[in-house]
Formats: C-alpha cells, structure tokens, sequence
C-alpha cells in the first residue's frame, strides 16, 4: 500500500474583519490622504508608523503584531524569540513591483491588508514546484489539489488580513489595472527578545 507524506509547506493566513467598521474608514481615509502625497503610487519604506498616523492605523499595527504572534507561535518558534513589525508601506495602484512574481527577504513574514474589496483583484501565489507546469499537463489533471496546483489566488476582500511566509513567490493579478486601489503591507523580523528593546541593534543585521 502507497503511504504519501507531504514533506514540506508553505501556507497562508486570514483575519476576516480585523478592524471594526470606524478603524477600517480611519485607514481608508488616512490612505486617501496619502496617495496625492506619492504619485509613484507608493510610499517609501518605513520602519514605524508616521506620528500623522490614524488610531486605524494603529489599530491595524497591533492587529498585524498579534498575527504574526500567532505564525510564530504556530510555527514552533521558540519563546525566546518573537516577530517586530520593521518594514511598513502603502500602495496606491497596481505598478510593476506588485505585478510581477516576488518575495520579501530578509524579512520573516508578511502581512498585507486589503481596506476594501477590489472586484476581478487576486493575491497569487506560486507554488515553490516551479517545473510543476512543465511535468504534469494541465488537461492531465482531474481536479485540482496542493500537489498539482501551480498556483493558488486570494480575492481580495475589503478589511481582510492576509499573512504569509516571505520566502513564498507572490504578485497581483487583476482584471482593472486602472481602478482605484489601496493596501498596505508589513513585514516582520525574528528577533532575540533581549535585542529587540534595543532599535539601533535591531536594524543592523
């Protein structure tokens, strides 16, 4: 008899209406507020929030900061360490950076939060088996499973949180490249707990 042990994972997580319906239009108003201001359609890298920010946005930062708790604690990552938030930004459109196939290095895990649903806008997600394509023909598979998939997608649904691993190949596809849209995105480090009250230790990796 075939015994089949999957071997390696990646994943995904969700928080479904992680703000309440005040904070999530703190943060779309916020983000209205800061598009004008980068007409690139993102705005630069920051280690913290700005101190213009909103109680949304800070409601959303504590939010993000359980989640990646959760991953850390679900993970089997040790006590003695613990996730810090050290890359925020905000997008404004759909540019080249977003649409085409990347990760996050150097970072632990990502956390990308969507205010507001986006019709025809999906996260995708590659499945590491890059030649999976190329071995296994499409019309060749009956249904379709974590083993055989080459991707999988995420519509993006307003106020949902949406966490990953950093190393996971990831963009976004949309079917309205010229909408309106907003997210924001964080990224955590993994950090001895007895380096992380120290910021100037923090960053110098």
């Amino acid at each position: 008899m075939l015994d089949i042990e999957l071997v390696f994972s990646d994943f995904i997580g969700k928080v479904p209406e992680v703000l309440n319906r005040k904070e999530q239009n703190s943060v779309i108003e916020y983000l209205k507020h800061l598009e004008p201001l980068n007409p690139t359609g993102q705005t630069d890298i920051m280690d913290q929030l700005p101190e213009d920010a909103t109680l949304g946005m800070r409601a959303l930062q504590h939010e993000v900061l359980e989640a990646f708790k959760g991953l850390h604690e679900a993970l089997a990552l040790s006590p003695e360490y613990e996730q810090k938030i050290f890359r925020i930004w905000m997008n404004f459109k759909l540019n080249p950076s977003l649409s085409t196939p990347h990760r996050h290095p150097g970072s632990c895990f990502v956390a990308v939060y969507y205010p507001r649903s986006e019709e025809g806008t999906y996260l995708k997600l590659i499945n590491p088996g890059s030649c999976l394509e190329h071995e296994i023909p499409e019309e060749a598979i009956s249904s379709y499973n974590i083993l055989n998939s080459t991707n999988h997608q995420i519509p993006v649904v307003g106020n949902t949180l949406v966490l990953m691993p950093s190393w996971q190949w990831h963009y976004v596809e949309t079917k309205t490249p010229n909408k309106r849209r907003m997210s924001i995105a964080f990224d955590s480090l993994i950090v001895d707990k007895e380096w992380s009250s120290d910021r100037s230790k923090l960053f110098s990796y």
